[in-house]
């Protein structure tokens, strides 16, 4: 039973569920009906304006669950699938603690086999301040989603953000029959999913059509690192899809990610859209590293200065980068150098017009690990 007591702080009606999230009544339903959340405690409404007889009341955590529907939703995961996922993650409340059962009528609550407390591992590469378990990458991401959602949004943050965009795009398109190029891209999107997983890349918006990833602090002091070290990876599994097509095609085009990295500290948010919520930064960081994507090319990977900067002296020293100086018949990598914008392009490319609004913008190409 429910400690009325406690009730205004620790549930929630259904009416204000519905309110909150903006699911309907129907779908509520269903999530009971598939256990994904709890069974109501039914009671009469405290409300006066409420004309109902009797109302259901849930704990308050169940926000979150939805939320995380709505998120996975936005993913494209099926809702078998986001069954799986919140039967196998662990799922974290508000307070920081596994969401539990009741202890008196659980079985009218929830079926104790549905949540249960994380056990907190913590890699050597993480520091153990992190407070989110690293069982598995997405659930890393998810609760970090999750501890956004109950802030108050949008939320000033620390973060790093990563552009990629494919090169020639328009061209394999047309190259393609529409099966092949559908299916080199779905391979491209599950090689690069699969590395964002590992160092906690949060999907985000992107205006165009490539992919955006933002890789946030949250305790996490190596999320800089993290978003270069996730391109490095990036770029050489696109490299093995690269040689499979070539044999398969017999041809010569290079299938190439060009990839721009940037950090800083932007308002966070959210911004509806069917089927669910999607995470969007406003401001000059997610512009500037969409620009630097558009200005890379072959596969290469830029990002800016001050990112750079900010790196602790192990981390640089864990990479290559610098400016490539074109000489008569050379070409030289100057490491550890940045150069700006308006003096790397080309003189005479009619490209460049398009980057003169970041032209004084320093930045360095990121050439591989040391």
């Amino acid at each position: 039973m429910i400690d009325e007591k406690h009730e205004p702080a620790g549930w929630i009606s259904s009416i204000d569920i519905i309110n909150k999230t903006g699911i309907s009544r129907a779908t509520l339903n269903n999530y009971i009906k598939m256990n994904i959340l709890p069974r109501p405690h039914v009671k009469k409404p405290e409300e006066v304006s409420v004309r109902a007889r009797m109302l259901g009341y849930f704990p308050k955590s169940v926000i979150d669950v939805i939320e995380q529907i709505k998120i996975l939703k936005g993913q494209g995961y099926t809702i078998k699938a986001i069954l799986e996922k919140l039967n196998n993650d662990d799922l974290i409340d508000p307070s920081g603690g596994a969401i539990m059962p009741e202890e008196s009528g659980s079985q009218d609550i929830t079926d104790a086999g549905k949540f249960r407390q994380p056990q907190k591992r913590y890699p050597p590469s993480i520091s153990a301040e992190r407070k989110y378990p690293l069982d598995d990458p997405f659930s890393v991401r998810r609760n970090i989603i999750n501890d956004l959602l109950r802030q108050r949004m949008p939320t000033l943050t620390s973060f790093c953000v990563l552009v990629a965009n494919l090169q020639n795009s328009v061209r394999l398109c047309a190259e393609l029959p529409p099966y092949e190029y559908f299916e080199l891209i779905n391979q491209i999107c599950v090689s690069v999913e699969g590395s964002f997983k590992q160092y906690y890349g949060v999907h985000g918006k992107h205006a165009g059509t490539g992919m955006l990833y933002y890789f946030l602090k949250e305790r996490d002091n190596q999320y800089m690192i993290n978003a270069v070290l996730c391109a490095l990876e990036i770029r050489k599994n696109i490299k093995q899809i690269d040689m499979k097509w070539k044999v398969r095609k017999g041809w010569f085009n290079e299938l190439q990610l060009n990839i721009g990295i940037n950090e800083g500290e932007e308002y966070f948010g959210t911004i509806q859209a069917a089927p669910g919520a999607e995470f969007t930064a406003l401001g000059d960081t997610v512009n500037h590293a969409g620009r630097l994507s558009d200005f890379a090319r072959c596969g290469a990977i830029w990002t800016t200065k001050s990112l750079i900067n900010k790196l602790g002296d192990k981390e640089k020293k864990s990479i290559r980068y610098g400016i490539r100086h074109i000489g008569k018949d050379h070409e030289v990598l100057i490491e550890d150098s940045f150069g700006r914008i308006m003096d790397i392009m080309i003189a005479d490319n009619v490209k460049n017009s398009g980057f003169m609004d970041i032209a004084t913008l320093a930045i360095t190409e990121i050439v591989g690990p040391r």
